[in-house]
């Protein structure tokens, strides 16, 4: 404001960082060693998706981008085997065995407490 007064906290606009390939392959990393462990982490995150969805409603998409407090983040995991972010060169994360033996599980049946209640 150009009178002197400062922008209360609440009404200033935070500047979100860009994750980098690294940022990113390192908390796909932490989620979990086995697809009960990352069942565990997006339990413990209050995280949950739609089954067979691959963008916004897929828990690992949801997962990061609550992590990294970017709800615009423009990723996906069409591939099954990659965290993809549109829009930034070299972007394509490997997922870890953990993500996809969950995924595979997840998009089976297993873990009904993980997937988002129907509207």
């Amino acid at each position: 404001m150009g009178d002197g007064r400062s922008v209360p906290a609440e009404d200033r606009t935070e500047e979100r960082m860009t994750p980098t390939h690294d940022d990113l392959s390192r908390l796909l990393e932490q989620m979990g060693a086995n697809a009960e462990e990352v069942a565990a982490t997006l339990r413990a995150a209050g995280v949950q998706g739609v089954r067979n969805t691959v963008r916004v409603l897929n828990p690992i998409v949801r997962y990061v981008q609550s992590m990294l407090r970017h709800d615009h983040l423009d990723a996906d995991v069409m591939t099954g085997k990659t965290f993809r972010v549109h829009g930034l060169a070299g972007q394509d994360i490997a997922l870890p065995q953990a993500v996809r033996d969950f995924l595979d599980a997840f998009n089976r049946g297993a873990h009904p407490d993980l997937e988002l209640p129907p509207r």
